[in-house]
């Protein structure tokens, strides 16, 4: 496609003039980062919203640190904007070894009042501002969340066993 001919030197030219504007610039990032890229993670009601399977926006908290500092732990997180006590009751101690829980405002929302982010930053479950909090619905997601993380983490073991062997 780019050949070193006049019409090489054209798609070199109009690809340059794309990029030199932002919309150009947000869609060559937007295909290089897969920043619109989304996983199927399930189906039905909680599957509906954009971010779910979307990386999550590095959202920047009251205290001064962004998201993507707190994925560091290589532990998924819930995130509450809220500060919701029922949310926080309906946490299972079995997943606290799992998951850590952010209690913290936010500069921008992006319209959701928590979500539930895997440790590859992929958005499992959100809650939106004008949505109310449904335990069962929570409970379902973090439950296959936590599964798929421990079946990676027996699978690399697994792996790491083998090969030490």
């Amino acid at each position: 496609m780019l050949q070193p001919d006049l019409y090489g030197a054209a798609i070199q030219t109009l690809i340059r003039d794309l990029i030199d504007t932002q919309d150009g610039t947000n869609l060559f990032l937007d295909r290089i980062w897969g920043l619109s890229q989304r996983y199927i993670l399930g189906q039905g009601d909680g599957y509906t919203n954009s971010l779910v399977g979307a990386s999550a926006p590095d959202f920047r908290l009251a205290d001064g640190s962004s998201l993507g500092l707190k994925l560091q732990s290589g532990r998924g997180l819930l995130v509450d904007f809220k500060n919701n006590a029922t949310l926080h009751e309906s946490i299972d101690d079995k997943y606290t070894s799992t998951i850590d829980i952010i209690r913290a405002g936010a500069m921008a929302k992006c319209g959701v009042r928590a979500l539930l982010v895997r440790p590859d930053s992929v958005v499992a479950w959100p809650v939106e501002d004008n949505d109310t909090f449904n335990t069962n619905e929570f409970n379902n997601v973090l439950e296959k969340m936590v599964q798929r993380i421990n079946l990676k983490w027996r699978s690399l073991l697994s792996v790491l066993y083998v090969n030490n062997n």
